[in-house]
């Protein structure tokens, strides 16, 4: 992981740049206030937005949050979070609390539609303040919180609607990110909605400032310690990709050198114990399963579907890895900065029409059309495309998903089930191939670009020839890393080897949608 300018920092440094004040002046959009409408993040319920965890967002003594929302919905039973750190009423001794966040009822609350902020303490005691009336109207609100060490307010449009006085209790804090439209320990608590101009300060702003920022569009700099909207600078980070684990020597080398890298993210391909549980998986992966955790980042392969085999997962062992990962779905979805990431599933029903498939076609849509998302990585675990090897390739699967890639313009699409690595030309369906002259730096390609990683450490598979569309294949232990950089415009793409030393690099890039 390269340790460059936080995303935090890094925001700062912008708003200094164009500023040079202690307050930045919003445009007009009307409403009887001076905020500017667009662009915005919708946020769908597949889609939300997750910071990584730093240690300027762990707030304790005094705090704001304040945020732009519009809901689109009005019939939540769970309470609906705008933004939030630490975890919403887990409630456990020991597991994160709210560190704050703001979020709209549900009916589970009695009323749909109320403004609710606060935070919890270590205990899970709560802190809450909600406003008195409801704005689930899909109209734009402007909702803000304070906490000055011993007052929560809660602000609404510019006006004070709630407060609650007294407090002696302190925030807890935790290693949790700070998400936008999802609860920050889980996938649950989605808002449905629009999301603009989230700011944090590490202080209580007055009644003044809330209201300038509101009625005027001008906003406090002082103590002001992370800003999103969606022209957001992009901070460098890493992702790792692998599948194929088994417990053996060799998986214990790849973990090693997955460590060694430093990912903010890894993504697991597939197929982890090869046995009736996955407890011994488990112990491969302490040095990195934090990272395949909020969001939660793995495919399921073969070997996880129950069939009598002492190869396959038995069904206590695969409830107990998707209880492990909080999955209630094996095909899901989650963004990482300006990254999209789609998960499906190979060995359960995929076909046209298919809930997979449903979900799969609308959350691309939605990435696709998503003005914070600049790329868009799938994965799963059976390859739409090969070399000769032990597995042919799932064309049933490719018929019905490589359409919806070209469609909704996927960047890369990694695979596994191959104990080996490839990686494919640029392609689109029905054997149409965009050939570049430059295997190494593809900028503005068209297609997508194929890669198999099933080098996580059980028994390598020989190749009996290369495929023409195939630029690199190696028979070697080793995982998949991904450099997001040049403010998120460049993808770096290495197979690193058990050794960290480099068999495979190239780059793509492109123009971002917001910059």
């Amino acid at each position: 992981m390269y340790k460059g300018i936080s995303i935090i920092l890094a925001t700062i440094l912008l708003l200094q740049s164009i500023q040079n004040s202690d307050y930045a002046r919003a445009q007009s959009g009307g409403g009887g206030s001076l905020y500017n409408y667009a662009p915005y993040f919708t946020s769908t319920g597949s889609n939300f937005v997750s910071i990584p965890d730093s240690q300027e967002l762990r707030l304790q003594q005094q705090f704001t949050v304040s945020a732009w929302f519009r809901t689109t919905m009005n019939n939540n039973t769970l309470v609906a979070l705008i933004v939030n750190k630490g975890g919403f009423q887990s409630d456990t001794l020991g597991t994160p609390q709210q560190n704050y966040g703001i979020w709209i009822t549900g009916s589970n609350q009695g009323v749909r539609g109320k403004v609710q902020a606060g935070f919890e303490d270590a205990n899970g005691r709560d802190y809450f303040v909600t406003s008195p009336n409801t704005y689930n109207d899909g109209q734009w609100h402007y909702a803000v919180l304070t906490f000055n060490g011993s007052t929560l307010n809660l602000y609404v449009d510019g006006s004070l609607v709630a407060t609650r006085t007294n407090i002696t209790a302190i925030p807890h804090t935790s290693n949790t990110p700070l998400t936008i439209g999802k609860d920050s320990n889980g996938n649950n608590r989605y808002f449905i909605g629009d999301v603009d101009e989230v700011r944090i300060y590490n202080r209580a702003l007055t009644a003044q400032e809330v209201s300038d920022a509101y009625s005027n569009g001008v906003f406090a700099s002082n103590g002001l310690i992370f800003y999103f909207n969606s022209t957001y600078p992009i901070d460098t980070f890493n992702i790792a990709a692998v599948g194929d684990f088994g417990c053996t020597s060799n998986t214990d080398a790849v973990i090693n050198a997955i460590a060694n890298v430093d990912p903010e993210l890894v993504l697991g391909l597939g197929d982890y114990s090869y046995t009736t549980s996955p407890s011994c998986w488990y112990d491969k992966i302490v040095s990195i399963e934090s990272k395949m955790h909020n969001p939660t980042t793995i495919a399921m392969g073969n070997h996880e579907t129950p069939n009598g085999s002492s190869y396959n997962l038995n069904q206590e062992g695969r409830n107990d890895l998707l209880n492990r990962f909080n999955i209630t779905k094996t095909y899901y979805s989650f963004d990482y900065g300006n990254v999209h990431f789609l998960v499906l599933d190979t060995e359960s029903s995929f076909g046209i029409g298919s809930a997979q498939y449903n979900f799969a076609k609308k959350d691309l849509y939605n990435a696709s059309n998503n003005a914070i998302i600049d790329w868009i990585i799938v994965y799963f675990h059976k390859p739409m495309y090969t070399s000769p090897t032990t597995y042919q390739a799932l064309k049933s699967f490719r018929d019905v998903y490589q359409p919806l890639f070209d469609q909704y313009n996927v960047d890369l699409v990694l695979q596994a089930h191959n104990h080996n690595y490839q990686r494919s030309k640029p392609l689109k369906y029905d054997s149409v191939i965009t050939y570049n002259e430059s295997t190494t730096n593809y900028p503005d390609y068209e297609g997508e670009i194929y890669i198999t990683v099933g080098t996580g450490g059980k028994s390598l598979y020989a190749f009996n020839g290369r495929a023409d569309y195939i630029v690199t294949q190696l028979l070697t232990y080793g995982f998949l890393n991904i450099d997001v950089i040049n403010n998120g415009s460049t993808l770096v793409i290495r197979f690193y080897d058990v050794n960290n030393s480099i068999g495979d690099s190239f780059e793509i890039s492109k123009s971002r949608k917001l910059h």
